[in-house]
């Protein structure tokens, strides 16, 4: 048997109980009934007793609200990926060695085609032999040896034969040089 507090009443608990989570009110005298303390305080802050009538509506806002959450949250993941994905492409091209020139190496060629001159490096006056590795200048297409043109690359950003410009070596930095001015950079990386 259950006494209920407001009126006095008495029930079978099979009784009562049941129309009690649907209804806060006597069945007999129609009193109200406060509700009973929950045994997990927090959880009774989180999720709302069943007789409570805005329990609907509190359930779809916090739907909503988890998937504005998780919408909010997919958003901004796809955003920071796509800006470092960006960012890796972009440093990814600023810093190739093929602005300045490609790197092959000599092959000899079939007899079925068409017989063309062998690469010929001017600065050692010398044709490439098989197997060497040769450097192709972007800006005029000259070959030369990687041994001959990387120390003449390395003083000088021209051409040794026809004197076109090179484009001068990537930064070791390259998205940092697009916003930070020139020489900031090196009195950092320095050392004293």
């Amino acid at each position: 048997m259950r006494r209920l507090t407001a009126c006095g009443h008495c029930f079978h608990a099979e009784c009562i109980d049941p129309w009690l989570e649907e209804r806060s009110t006597c069945p007999e005298c129609r009193a109200h009934i406060p509700p009973v303390p929950p045994e997990y305080p927090l959880i009774a802050l989180v999720v709302p007793p069943k007789n409570l009538r805005f329990s609907r509506m509190f359930a779809e806002s916090l739907i909503s609200f988890s998937q504005l959450i998780a919408e909010t949250f997919i958003i901004v993941s796809l955003s920071v990926f796509s800006l470092r994905l960006f960012l890796r492409l972009a440093s990814f091209l600023v810093s190739r060695p093929w602005r300045r020139y490609r790197t092959f190496t000599v092959r000899r060629r079939r007899r079925w085609r068409k017989k063309t001159a062998e690469p010929y490096c001017p600065i050692c006056l010398q044709d490439a032999a098989e197997g060497e590795k040769m450097r192709r200048l972007t800006a005029c297409g000259h070959c030369f040896h990687a041994e001959c043109i990387d120390p003449w690359l390395e003083k000088r950003s021209t051409c040794p034969q026809c004197r076109a410009q090179i484009p001068p070596v990537p930064p070791e930095y390259p998205l940092v040089a697009l916003f930070v001015p020139p020489g900031v950079i090196e009195l950092f990386t320095k050392e004293p």
